[in-house]
């Protein structure tokens, strides 16, 4: 039993400092575009991580509990990881619908106001995971009208996503557009952000 503890313990380490490497990846600007620097960079943190894991299950061996420690580390990561992949299931329905719906508002309302294209920017890089965020701003495709209303008519949880069907309403001049959206959200940078959306109608 205290065998199985140990590896399982170094193996959760690792992934967790691997993990944490494919998080901040894009920050390593240095290994942009270069596929065979990234590979090698990937190995060699596989490799750190195992490292550390090993050396810091032995050094754990030193305390007088250390099963009980190695136990207690081990669930804290499998929560971290439990809570990465089914992040929807940790809030309400309320609490995910309320920050949809502030989301896709936000991306209706986007050309309502006049303001500069740096601050269209990053107003669609609050609302927008990275790479729909970038997509955007290169089609240059926002919507027209002005919002009138946001109607909630479903939410459905996939996973490390959720998706919330919205019944919205547009104003052109006198006429009024409502049509039926289907949004979906990830968690990037600490929060929920628009990650696809499509029209239904």
């Amino acid at each position: 039993m205290r065998k199985f503890a140990d590896d399982m313990f170094i193996v959760l380490i690792s992934l967790f400092l691997f993990y944490i490497f494919v998080l901040n990846v894009n920050n390593f600007t240095f290994l942009d575009g270069n596929q065979a620097l990234l590979l090698v960079a990937s190995i060699s943190v596989v490799a750190a991580s195992l490292w550390i894991g090993v050396r810091l299950s032995k050094w754990l061996r030193s305390f007088r509990y250390t099963f009980i420690v190695k136990t207690l580390l081990s669930s804290v990561i499998l929560l971290f990881f439990s809570y990465q992949l089914y992040s929807p299931y940790y809030y309400s329905s309320n609490h995910l619908e309320e920050v949809g719906v502030k989301q896709a508002a936000s991306y209706f309302q986007v050309n309502e106001e006049i303001q500069s294209d740096k601050e269209r920017e990053q107003k669609i890089k609050a609302m927008m995971t990275e790479m729909m965020a970038f997509a955007t701003l290169q089609t240059e495709q926002l919507p027209k009208g002005e919002l009138v209303d946001i109607h909630t008519i479903e939410i459905t949880r996939d996973y490390y996503r959720f998706h919330l069907t919205l019944e919205i309403k547009r104003s052109f001049g006198t006429d009024i557009l409502k049509e039926t959206y289907r949004f979906t959200f990830t968690r990037e940078g600490g929060k929920f952000k628009i990650n696809g959306f499509e029209k239904l109608d």
